[in-house]
């Protein structure tokens, strides 16, 4: 008799298609405590039909994929991934495998724990990463796309030739956060952020979205027609309201680490995913699981996953994972001392002295680099 098993899909989709299929998983599995029939291999969502498209999302579906198999390990059921074979690895979830057995052979499956979890998991109408449930499977994530990084990067001829990984990962978040100027993002101190990088370390990549990406991108949502442009001085291809904004603030923290810690060569890596789009997102993520130093992911959902997996990780605490210091993984450290200085703070103050709207999904920009620069440097960069 063939065992029961549960579908883990992830896809290219949006986050809601995914939680249409945890709420397809958490009534199927309370279905089958009941007693009454239910299918519990689930027919691929349409999110999986995206997902030997090019990856995206790469942070945010991480850990639907872990609750479905945190569920299925507390059901004491196989797991099994639905997604096609693809051709091509675009998406990091790719690189972990594909079924895990269940727990023990010898006990029969129980659908009421599976069912516990999946639906709690769901009635909490949270983004999987701020859930709990998937803590128990954070070392095995941690341990498959260690191993799994190394082989693509081994298959893909990454880092090429005469450019090493740097013995330094850090990741900033620019993109959407800047100019939502978004309370759960933010930057450590420059001085906090220096004293992360081991003594022996002679080089230093920063980690960033490419800027025209996040420029047209930005420019999109925004829907720009006008409004208040500002010059910026990096050239051409950074002629966008959002771009400036990030390109001011990496250059900001080259010239700050390089002040403070002259003895590195710093590297800002901003065209992973412009050279190559396929794989460009798998290519930053190999750059921060496998830095040889350490790494250090100034908060955000891309960042933390590879962090995790780094020899070195440390991950500046911050709201996005509540939990990540119950993480008990060798390497993983949670920095919540000093914390961060969010994004939220570039809001400024009224006359009256409360906090300006919070910027939504359209408008303008409202995140210059002369306001960017003041931050900054407050922040000692």
């Amino acid at each position: 008799m063939t065992r029961p098993s549960l579908t883990g899909c992830w896809g290219a989709g949006r986050p809601g298609d995914q939680r249409a299929l945890e709420l397809l998983r958490c009534e199927a599995l309370r279905n089958a405590s009941s007693g009454m029939p239910a299918s519990l291999v689930l027919p691929p969502h349409d999110a999986c039909e995206a997902c030997c498209g090019r990856g995206s999302l790469i942070g945010n579906t991480v850990a639907y994929n872990l609750v479905a198999r945190a569920v299925a390990a507390a059901g004491n059921l196989d797991f099994v991934d639905a997604c096609p074979i693809c051709k091509s690895t675009t998406h990091a979830l790719q690189l972990l495998s594909r079924a895990t057995p269940a727990p023990s052979a010898a006990r029969a499956p129980n659908f009421t724990a599976a069912a516990e979890i999946a639906c709690r998991a769901y009635d909490k109408y949270e983004l999987a990463h701020r859930l709990p449930e998937w803590l128990p499977e954070a070392p095995r994530l941690r341990r498959e796309l260690r191993l799994g990084l190394q082989a693509w990067a081994r298959g893909a001829g990454f880092p090429p030739l005469g450019a090493p990984l740097d013995d330094v990962a850090v990741h900033l978040r620019c993109g959407d956060v800047l100019k939502r100027q978004h309370p759960h993002y933010g930057m450590l101190r420059l001085d906090a952020l220096a004293a992360l990088l081991p003594r022996g370390a002679a080089s230093v990549g920063i980690v960033t979205l490419p800027f025209s990406r996040t420029c047209s991108a930005c420019a999109h949502w925004m829907g720009v027609s006008g409004g208040r442009p500002h010059a910026c001085p990096h050239g051409r291809q950074f002629d966008r309201l959002c771009s400036c904004a990030c390109a001011e603030v990496v250059a900001m923290m080259v010239r700050g680490l390089k002040r403070v810690r002259p003895d590195v060569r710093i590297t800002v890596h901003d065209a992973d995913g412009a050279k190559r789009k396929v794989d460009g997102e798998l290519r930053s993520w190999a750059r921060l699981a496998l830095a040889p130093a350490a790494t250090v992911c100034l908060p955000s959902t891309f960042c933390f996953w590879p962090t995790m997996a780094a020899v070195n990780g440390h991950f500046v605490a911050s709201p996005i994972f509540p939990d990540a210091g119950s993480l008990r993984i060798p390497g993983f450290h949670v920095v919540s001392q000093p914390p961060f200085a969010s994004y939220d703070e570039l809001r400024g103050l009224r006359r009256n002295g409360k906090r300006k709207a919070h910027p939504g999904w359209t408008g303008n920009c409202t995140v210059s680099p002369a306001r960017m620069r003041s931050w900054m440097e407050i922040l000692g960069y």
